[in-house]
C-alpha cells in the first residue's frame, strides 16, 4: 500500500487505505498554508494528468498511473487546449 489512512487526530495507519476525505483535508490545508487559491484534490489529479500528457507520456501510461479502467476517463482529464493540437498538426507528415 502506497499511502496509509490518516486520521483527523494525526494518527496514521499503514494497514488501512488512505480515505478520500483525508486527501481533501490534506489538500485544503496545504493550499491554505501556501496562501494559494483554492484547489481540490481533483484539480491536482487533473493537473497531474495534463502535465504528463504535455510531456509526451502516452495516454495508456497516464491511464494506468491514474488508476482508470477506461481510457475515455483519462481523456477527460486532458486540459492541454488548442496549443497541443496545433503543435501536433505541425509535426504531422503528409
Amino acid at each position: 500500500m502506497l499511502f496509509g489512512r490518516i486520521y483527523k487526530n494525526g494518527r496514521i495507519s499503514i494497514d488501512e487505505p488512505l480515505d478520500p476525505s483525508s486527501v481533501g483535508r490534506i489538500t485544503k490545508k496545504r493550499m491554505e498554508e501556501a496562501n494559494h487559491e483554492k484547489a481540490t484534490a481533483h484539480d491536482l489529479r487533473r493537473t497531474f494528468a495534463t502535465r504528463l500528457l504535455a510531456n509526451q507520456v502516452d495516454i495508456v501510461t497516464v491511464k494506468k498511473m491514474m488508476g482508470h479502467a477506461n481510457i475515455a476517463t483519462t481523456a477527460m482529464y486532458d486540459r492541454r487546449g488548442d496549443e497541443a493540437m496545433q503543435a501536433a498538426a505541425e509535426k504531422a507528415v503528409l
